[in-house]
């Protein structure tokens, strides 16, 4: 059976596709993350299609995606950490470079 698509549909579509472009382009700007880690988010996405293809119904593919998920972000959380206790200790006694990286955290 053939399945019509509306104008409506192919928009949200398109719209959440790039979406998910921009949100992966800003994540490449953050100096913790290598391309290692992008591989990684990659791999993770593309476990979570073979997912939503088999309809949640693949528990093998369920609980891959779950461990794999539950590892790349850890190794994030991880990796963030590193990045900014090794930024801390560069600031040294100096509070104004302290209180710079402090300003640019909060944003």
């Amino acid at each position: 059976m053939h399945r019509g698509y509306d104008m409506s549909s192919i928009l949200s579509w398109r719209k959440r596709v790039n979406h998910a472009a921009i949100n992966f382009i800003r994540l490449a700007h953050k100096p913790w993350i290598t391309s290692g880690f992008l591989r990684s988010i990659k791999t993770k996405n593309n476990l979570y299609r073979a997912l939503v293809h088999s309809r949640f119904k693949n528990q093998n593919a369920h609980e891959k995606y779950k461990k794999y998920t539950n590892k790349v972000t850890h190794l994030l959380e991880e990796s963030k950490r590193n990045y900014y206790q090794s930024q801390i200790l560069s600031c040294g006694n100096d509070s104004k470079k302290m209180w710079n990286l402090i300003n640019n955290l909060l944003g």
